[in-house]
């Protein structure tokens, strides 16, 4: 973050503050607010990016992206792949967009609701590319618990038949 600053990096600070974003709701002006008053009471060699659109774009290259997805109001369906072009639902006849007004006589379409989807190959991948997690992500596989014993779901008769049942669903290490 700065000369002396040993407890955050630039990233971590950056997280810690886009999660007080989203858990409290703030909006991008509020956000911006904060990392100035930030930058304004540390010393003048920090590092903070200076605002939301610079944070996000240092978060960005970390590669755990996500896509919004519009979805029917009820939770019917997602307007996904071949029914990305729907504009009503097909179960519930929900209207997919509201109109809102953008300006001089201009209207503009505005999903009603939407989904984030966060792919999960790049997150395992990040678990896996660290020899600090990875361990932790081959526990189950690598700790066979004693017969009779439970100290994980994973021991449970209900997990041990799937097992069985779909043998090519078992990861091998």
């Amino acid at each position: 973050m700065f000369e002396g600053c040993s407890s955050h990096s630039e990233l971590s600070a950056s997280l810690q503050l886009l999660t007080v974003k989203a858990e409290h709701n703030l909006c991008q002006q509020a956000y911006n607010k904060i990392v100035n008053f930030c930058r304004e009471t540390w010393p003048p060699d920090n590092r903070m990016p200076p605002n939301y659109y610079r944070t996000k774009k240092m978060v960005e290259r970390l590669g755990l992206n996500y896509e919004k997805i519009d979805c029917c109001v009820n939770g019917c369906m997602l307007f996904y792949n071949h029914d990305i072009n729907e504009k009503i639902c097909r179960f519930c006849k929900e209207e997919r967009y509201t109109l809102k007004k953008s300006g001089r006589n201009k209207v503009k379409e505005v999903s009603r609701k939407r989904m984030w989807y966060f792919p999960i190959a790049p997150r395992l991948q990040r678990l896996y590319a660290s020899s600090a997690t990875t361990s932790n992500m081959r526990w189950d596989a690598e700790n066979v618990p004693k017969k009779g014993v439970l100290i994980h779901p994973s021991d449970g008769e209900a997990w041990k038949h799937f097992d069985r049942t779909y043998p090519s669903y078992i990861v091998q290490f």
